[in-house]
């Protein structure tokens, strides 16, 4: 990843504020999540600047399983802090400014008031640069904790202001439940089938796929865990991942979801980018 002398300054600023930096352990227990434990050794040093200065220096170089190293460490630096939090805003926009390419000035505003990447091509009538994307998904344990897992990895592209997400999780108290899912769907740009055996067992949710799928909004299956799904109605699609391995059976499930929400990311794009 080639970062220009401003962006480097500008992480080295914001590093500068973020605890984790303050000790070799502080940045090993950071980077214990499978994308970045293989690097922790390429940024011990003696002191909180060395340690910037080679994180910024060395792990912009790397590469994992095809994703970009410092992107992943940004990304897991980010979460470290709350919503509001000015570090967490300042490393939510410097994690934006990483999706978008070098030279691209084309910035729009954030609400917190820093760079978001916007495309030439996007309409700027209000209202047309929001994708909505709708989440049909089990309530089961262990998908609701697969799920949650799967949102973390789609903040970044939240924090563009360029999608609008609905599950189950954000009716309100009181809506009826039948009638606002019904009218989400709807609405969507984009429906993200999180397949399980517990999402198939489910002639609720399977009706909601089909119901999608007849409105001609873009449908995107998500091989959550090992399931026949060929043989339903939306079994003609290409799902996610690619490599047809269900999440749960993946070694590495950060790089799986990461792969899962960049090509929604993607998508996200091209929608915007046709109107």
């Amino acid at each position: 990843m080639e970062l220009s002398s401003e962006q480097r300054q500008r992480f080295r600023e914001v590093f500068e504020a973020c605890n984790e930096f303050d000790s070799n352990d502080q940045l090993r227990d950071l980077m214990a999540v499978s994308t970045l434990k293989p690097f922790r050794s390429d940024v011990e040093a003696g002191t909180k600047a060395e340690r910037i200065t080679r994180c910024i220096a060395r792990l912009s170089d790397k590469t994992w399983k095809g994703g970009e190293v410092f992107l992943y460490f940004v990304d897991e630096l980010r979460q470290q802090y709350r919503e509001g939090d000015g570090r967490r805003q300042s490393l939510d926009r410097l994690y934006l400014e990483l999706h978008t390419p070098l030279g691209n000035t084309n910035v729009a505003s954030s609400s917190s008031g820093g760079p978001l990447p916007a495309s030439s091509n996007i309409s700027q009538e209000p209202g047309r640069n929001i994708i909505k994307i709708f989440y049909s998904h089990a309530t089961s344990s262990r998908d609701q904790d697969m799920f949650q897992e799967f949102l973390k990895q789609m903040s970044f592209l939240k924090a563009t202001g360029r999608i609008k997400e609905w599950h189950q999780a954000l009716l309100l108290p009181g809506t009826p439940i039948e009638d606002e899912r019904k009218r989400q769907l709807q609405g969507a740009d984009i429906v993200v089938v999180m397949l399980s055996p517990d999402y198939v067992s489910n002639p609720l949710l399977l009706n909601e796929s089909e119901q999608a799928l007849v409105s001609g909004v873009s449908v995107v299956p998500v091989l959550l865990r090992p399931v026949h799904w060929r043989t339903l109605k939306i079994g003609h699609l290409t799902p996610l991942p690619r490599n047809e391995v269900p999440i749960s059976r993946s070694s590495d499930r950060d790089s799986a979801f990461i792969d899962v929400a960049n090509e929604l990311y993607g998508m996200v794009e091209q929608l915007l980018s046709s109107r």
